[in-house]
C-alpha cells in the first residue's frame, strides 16, 4: 500500500464521527491501496478562521506555522476552503493536496455503481475559486444516472463559520433555493459539512458531501 498524510481541519475535527467527510475520503484511499496517516497537529490551522474573524495577521502566523510542520510530506487537505486558502496565500506550495485532484484521476482505479438517483450538485465557493466545478461534476456523474447544478445558488450562505451564529445570511442566500429542486429530487451533495448543514437547515433537500456519495457507489478493484 503507498502511504498518504491527512490533515482534518478544523471543521473536519469539529464534525468527527465514523460517518464523516473526513472517515468516507479515508475509505475511498484504502480501496485504493492507500494507507492514511492522520496528522495530529494540535492548536495548528491554515489561519481561514482568523482572516473571517480580521485579524489577518495572526491568520498569517497560524498558516505559516502549520506549513513548517508539514513540508515536504504531501497532505491532503480534506476541507476546500482551506485549501483553497492555503494556495492563495502560497500559490507555489505544491505539497498541499485536495481530495478533488487527488481523486478524480483515480476514479478508473474503483468500480464503481451508478446510483438511480436524480440528485442536486452544489459547487460551493472554494471548488469554483479552486477551477476544480468541471472535476467535481465529473464524479457526481460517474455516481449518479442525473446531476443537477442549481445555477442560482452560487453561494449557499454559511460562508464558514459565520451561519453559526447569523442563520439569516444562510436564509436569505438559499431563497431561491425551491424553484430549483427537480420533482421528485430529495438528495443532494457538495465538498463542504458546513455547506450540508446550512442547507439541512433551510431547505427539505437532504444534503452530505461528495465524499460520502462516492464511497457508497464504489468498491475496490
Amino acid at each position: 500500500m503507498e502511504d498518504i498524510y491527512l490533515y482534518p481541519t478544523c471543521s473536519g475535527q469539529m464534525f468527527k464521527s465514523k460517518h464523516s467527510m473526513t472517515e468516507k475520503i479515508i475509505s475511498i484511499l484504502n480501496k485504493l491501496n492507500y494507507k492514511t496517516h492522520i496528522l495530529s497537529l494540535p492548536n495548528e490551522c491554515c489561519g481561514l478562521m482568523y482572516t473571517n474573524m480580521g485579524f489577518p495577521d495572526i491568520a498569517a502566523n497560524k498558516l505559516n506555522s502549520f506549513l513548517t510542520k508539514i513540508k515536504n510530506k504531501g497532505v491532503l487537505i480534506e476541507n476546500l476552503s482551506c485549501y483553497y486558502e492555503i494556495k492563495k496565500q502560497h500559490p507555489s506550495c505544491e505539497y498541499i493536496l485536495n481530495p478533488i485532484d487527488f481523486l478524480y484521476p483515480k476514479l478508473n482505479k474503483l468500480k464503481i455503481t451508478i446510483k438511480q438517483e436524480s440528485a442536486l450538485l452544489h459547487i460551493n465557493c472554494s471548488v469554483t475559486n479552486a477551477n476544480l466545478q468541471d472535476k467535481l461534476l465529473a464524479i457526481a456523474q460517474q455516481c449518479l444516472s442525473q446531476v443537477t447544478v442549481p445555477t442560482q445558488i452560487m453561494c449557499c450562505g454559511f460562508a464558514g463559520s459565520k451561519g453559526f451564529t447569523n442563520e439569516k445570511l444562510n436564509k436569505n442566500a438559499l431563497r431561491n433555493f425551491p424553484e430549483q429542486v427537480p420533482k421528485d429530487c430529495q438528495t443532494g451533495y457538495t465538498c463542504l459539512e458546513t455547506c450540508a448543514l446550512g442547507f439541512n437547515k433551510q431547505t427539505s433537500v437532504y444534503f452530505t458531501s461528495i465524499f460520502h456519495l462516492l464511497d457508497a457507489c464504489s468498491e475496490k478493484l
